[in-house]
């Protein structure tokens, strides 16, 4: 099988970055369309990121309602593209090692039969 450690390692730098840039975004955006301090805009970024939803900051304008629907959208694809990645970067260190955590094709036809106490 041939390995493709760079593939997934891009992979992983693609998906930090695009976090990076969710969050840095997000904190810019409901800074200057909320008015709230740096420190809001980024905890409630974090928090929508995340998908938490603390309730205690609340978007209170149509724009920055909307931009939250479009930004948990972007969210939670980035998010799952990331875990993915690792995934994949996991398993690809297994198989390097020999190892071969291929659950779903186990043999289980093998002690099936409970063993008898003597």
């Amino acid at each position: 099988m041939a390995r493709r450690p760079a593939v997934h390692q891009q992979g992983i730098q693609i998906a930090i970055t695009l976090m990076s840039l969710l969050l840095i975004t997000g904190t810019v955006i409901f800074r200057a369309l909320e008015g709230w301090s740096w420190v809001d805009s980024f905890y409630f970024t974090g928090a929508t990121l995340l998908t938490i939803g603390y309730g205690d900051l609340a978007p209170t304008t149509d724009l920055t309602k909307i931009l939250v629907i479009v930004f948990g959208f972007l969210a939670i694809g980035t998010f799952l593209y990331s875990v993915s990645m690792i995934g994949a970067a996991v398993l690809e260190r297994f198989e390097a090692f020999g190892w071969s955590p291929n659950l779903l094709n186990r043999d289980t036809s093998k002690n099936t039969e409970p063993t008898k106490q003597q």
